[in-house]
């Protein structure tokens, strides 16, 4: 799976939507707001994947999906 198809399943996952319309560009609070339970959602989510945990301050500077999958990929090499 690449690592922008796994970032729009977990913006989907955290804003329950269908990951199939989400797009590389967008914000990922283009389809809803996140709030503190979204984004708990969210950061459950990668750690499930990644399988550890991850600092929620790493979020912060991530502003599209684009941004997610490549932090996703870079945690994935590291």
């Amino acid at each position: 799976m690449s690592a922008l198809r796994e970032a729009q399943e977990v913006v989907a996952v955290a804003l329950k939507i269908a990951p199939d319309d989400i797009k590389a560009d967008d914000s990922i609070t283009t389809y809803g707001k996140l709030d503190s339970v979204s984004f708990e959602r969210l950061v459950l989510e990668i750690e499930e994947r990644l399988d550890r945990k991850v600092r929620a301050v790493d979020f912060l500077n991530m502003k599209t999906v684009q941004d997610l999958a490549d932090y996703l990929e870079k945690q994935r090499a590291g």
